[in-house]
């Protein structure tokens, strides 16, 4: 879906193209999806198997510790990707005032 959506951005469609709207509203309804369902569970799901391990034996895995913070990672990935499109989006909108 990022790609496909890059991809439309980035050809030349008519500013007044109630399209390039849409896709914008699609794109960020997908990756908020995404964090809510799919990052921010995970995250929470591995933050608990680290406890858990720390509580029970008192060592973390080297290998959990890196899966967490991967996760951590993804998260904020899609945090700032969705606050690039939508100041990239009003950027636009500065730069040509009267075409969105």
């Amino acid at each position: 879906v990022v790609g496909t959506y890059r991809f439309v951005v980035g050809a030349e469609l008519d500013e007044n193209n109630a399209v390039s709207v849409t896709l914008l509203v699609l794109y960020l309804c997908v990756k908020i999806v995404e964090l809510v369902f799919e990052s921010i569970p995970e995250s929470i799901l591995q933050a608990s198997v680290l406890l858990q391990s720390e509580a029970g034996d008192g060592a973390m895995s080297s290998l959990s510790v890196v899966s967490f913070a991967a996760s951590l990672l993804a998260a904020g990935l899609l945090v700032a990707d969705l606050n690039y499109t939508v100041e990239n989006d009003r950027s636009k909108e500065q730069q040509t005032p009267g075409v969105h």
